[in-house]
C-alpha cells in the first residue's frame, strides 16, 4: 500500500455514512468527516503539534484495479 503526505490509503470499502471505525494515521487526531468522494473521505484532523489538516483517506477498494490504484496514488 502507498500513501503520501496527507494521503491516508486504506483497505475496506467506503461506508455509506459516517465510517464506522475511524483510521488510525499516525501523528495525526481525525476528528471528523468533512467531505466524500469517488475514492474514499476527507477528514478534518489535529496533528501532535495541534494543527489542524484535512486528511485523504482513499479505499483501496473503490478502483477496480491495483494498476489504476497505482497509477492515482
Amino acid at each position: 500500500m502507498h500513501c503520501f503526505a496527507s494521503v491516508a490509503c486504506v483497505k475496506s470499502a467506503i461506508p455509506d455514512k459516517v465510517s464506522a471505525q475511524i483510521p488510525i494515521i499516525p501523528d495525526h487526531e481525525l476528528l471528523r468527516v468533512i467531505g466524500r468522494g469517488a475514492y474514499g473521505e476527507i477528514w478534518l484532523a489535529r496533528t501532535v503539534t495541534g494543527a489542524f489538516r484535512a486528511v485523504k483517506v482513499v479505499y483501496r477498494s473503490t478502483f477496480e484495479s491495483e494498476r489504476a490504484f497505482l497509477r492515482e496514488f
